[in-house]
């Protein structure tokens, strides 16, 4: 596991978790560009947390 992708995806998705509160992203904006980063950081945390949280 990279530490540094960990970190990386964490702080973009916090950042985009406000885009959607604040209404200036779609649901679907979102989920893609959710997707895109789990591809590109490979998160093993995240990914987990979000699995978790997407119940």
């Amino acid at each position: 596991m990279n530490k540094n992708n960990e970190l990386t995806f964490q702080i973009t998705m916090t950042l985009v978790d406000n885009l959607i509160k604040n209404n200036l992203i779609t649901a679907e904006e979102y989920e893609l560009f959710k997707e895109k980063m789990i591809k590109k950081y490979e998160p093993k945390l995240g990914k987990l947390l979000i699995l978790i949280l997407d119940k």
